[in-house]
């Protein structure tokens, strides 16, 4: 009956420190976060490209 108690404690002990792990483990979160934000810059350079393209072609139709 000792072996059993025994095996099961050590079964709760190892799969609490598992679940503990995984849910503590940020491995790779930088690389995701870097890759976001590579991306949100390159969406708020069109957005500036655009926007100084229709001011450009606003101000070339004033002229002609």
């Amino acid at each position: 009956m000792i072996t059993l108690y025994v095996t099961l404690h050590t079964l709760g002990v190892r799969l609490r420190q598992r679940h503990h792990d995984r849910t503590t483990d940020e491995r790779g979160l930088t690389t995701v976060e870097i890759a976001l934000w590579a991306a949100a810059f390159v969406v708020l350079a069109g957005i500036v490209y655009l926007a100084f393209q229709t001011f450009i072609q606003g101000k070339l139709s004033q002229l002609g």
